[in-house]
């Protein structure tokens, strides 16, 4: 399930903090996990699959601004470090606890803004769970964004901050 919404909010959550970033795209769920029972030959009795548990999967991409560069950069910083995702899809809310990155990637495209993706992947201890009355849900505010400026015929350039 793709998420894209205007009135839609993403925030991460670590050491106490909330960051509210850029609501772009995110992937963020709950995937079975389990197995195939294979079917018996004939017509009939067909693949079966038995569902053991649910796994936090998925991705978010987000526009790497002034105001979020520090916070998503400190996802990256320590090997296994866990956070939150506090995801308002307006229709459900939801806080994935306890994640950590899985992979990353910084896209960029000639005269574009620079995007942040990373994928999530949960450990022992994750979990989901939906918002109480005391969690804050942050609008995220408009800062300087980073832009990709290779110069003319790709020769050169330099990355420079519009506001």
């Amino acid at each position: 399930m793709m998420i894209q919404g205007k009135s839609c909010t993403l925030t991460v959550a670590k050491d106490g903090y909330y960051y509210p970033l850029p609501y772009s795209e995110e992937t963020v769920r709950q995937a079975s996990k389990g197995y195939a029972l294979p079917g018996v030959i004939g017509i009939r009795n067909r693949e079966k699959i038995v569902e053991t548990g649910k796994a936090i999967t998925g991705c978010v991409v987000t526009r790497l601004e002034y105001n979020n560069i520090l916070a998503l950069f400190l996802l990256l910083f320590y090997f296994d470090s866990k956070f939150d995702i506090l995801v308002d899809r307006v229709c459900e809310k939801l806080i994935y606890k306890n994640i950590s990155v899985k992979e990353f990637e910084l896209r960029a495209e000639n005269k574009e803004s620079f995007y942040f993706r990373f994928d999530v992947k949960e450990n022992e201890a994750s979990y989901v769970t939906g918002w109480d009355i005391t969690t804050p849900s942050l609008p995220w505010n408009r800062a300087a964004l980073f832009i990709m400026n290779y110069g003319r015929n790709g020769q050169g350039g330099k990355t420079r901050r519009k506001t």
